[in-house]
C-alpha cells in the first residue's frame, strides 16, 4: 500500500493511525477537547464540523477552523462537513456544500478533507482538483447506514474513489449479520492489493461490526476511528483500549513475521 504522509505521520503502513472525531456543537467546548485530543495517543484528529452550531457560516467557520488547526499542534486535522443524508449534522445544499469546502480548502487550515463520493462526480472532481493544487490530500468517503451492499458495489464504489483523484478511499457499512462482518474484512484485503497504490479505510459499523475497528493491520485498513468524550458513531472504542487492542494486535503478527 501506498501510504500518505501527513505530518510526520504515515497512513497506509505499520499499525492503523487512530483517528479521534471532535463532534462538540460549541467553540470553546471544541478548542478544549481538540487540545486534549493533540495530548493524547492519537495519531489525527477529526473535526465534525456538522456538529458545530455555526458550521452553515463560511466566515464563523474558517475561524473556527483556525483555532481548531493551531491546537491540533503536531497531530494531521482531517476536516469533515458530514451530510444528513450520510450520516451527519449538515443540511446544507450541493452548492452549499461545495463552496463551503472549497473555502476550506483555500484557507489552509486543515490537513486533510472529507469528500463525500454521494455528492456526485462532477462536486468531487472540483474539489478533488482544488485540493490538490493546494497540495492538500482527500480522503472520500461513502456511508451505508442500512446495510453491507455485494461485494461488487463495495469494489466499485472504490475504484470509483480512486478514479476520481482520491488520496484515501474510505467506505463504512451497518452488518446485519455475522457473514456481513467477515465480507467485509475479505474484500478490505482484497481491495488492499488490487488498489495498493492508494490507503484503504473500511468500517463495519455497530456492536456486531467492532472486530471491523481493531483488525485493520491484517485486513488493510489504514485508519481506525476512536471515541474521545464522546462517541460519533456506533461501535466506536474508547482511545485508550483501542491503542491497547491494537497493540497486541501488532504484538502477534510480529511475533509470527504476517
Amino acid at each position: 500500500m501506498k501510504p500518505v504522509i501527513i505530518k510526520n505521520t504515515v497512513i497506509g503502513a505499520g499499525m492503523p493511525k487512530i483517528c479521534v472525531p471532535v463532534i462538540e456543537p460549541q467553540a470553546a467546548d471544541i478548542v478544549r477537547t481538540v487540545s486534549e485530543i493533540a495530548a493524547s495517543s492519537a495519531d489525527m484528529i477529526e473535526w465534525r464540523a456538522d456538529h458545530f452550531t455555526g458550521h452553515a457560516d463560511e466566515a464563523e467557520l474558517l475561524k473556527m477552523l483556525k483555532e481548531v488547526h493551531q491546537a491540533c499542534g503536531k497531530k494531521p486535522l482531517l476536516f469533515t462537513l458530514r451530510s444528513e443524508e450520510e450520516g451527519g449534522y449538515s443540511n446544507l445544499g450541493n452548492d452549499a456544500y461545495l463552496s463551503l469546502l472549497q473555502a476550506v480548502i483555500r484557507s489552509g487550515d486543515t490537513d486533510l478533507i472529507d469528500v463525500e463520493m454521494s455528492k456526485g462526480e462532477e462536486i468531487c472532481r472540483q474539489l478533488l482538483k482544488n485540493a490538490h493544487v493546494h497540495s492538500m490530500p482527500v480522503l472520500m468517503s461513502k456511508h451505508h447506514f442500512k446495510e453491507t451492499p455485494l461485494d461488487d458495489l463495495l469494489v466499485a464504489e472504490i475504484r470509483t474513489m480512486k478514479e476520481l483523484g482520491a488520496d484515501i478511499c474510505k467506505l463504512a457499512v451497518m452488518p446485519t449479520d455475522r457473514e456481513d462482518v467477515v465480507r467485509l474484512l475479505l474484500v478490505t484485503e482484497q481491495l488492499s492489493r488490487d488498489f495498493s497504490d492508494v490507503p484503504i479505510v473500511t468500517v463495519s459499523m455497530s456492536g456486531m461490526g467492532m472486530i471491523s475497528r481493531i483488525s485493520g493491520e491484517i485486513s488493510g485498513s489504514a485508519i481506525t476511528f476512536a471515541a474521545g468524550p464522546k462517541a460519533s458513531a456506533p461501535g466506536q472504542i474508547g482511545l485508550d483500549e483501542m491503542r491497547d487492542l491494537l497493540g497486541k494486535v501488532h504484538a502477534g503478527m510480529t511475533e509470527f513475521d504476517i
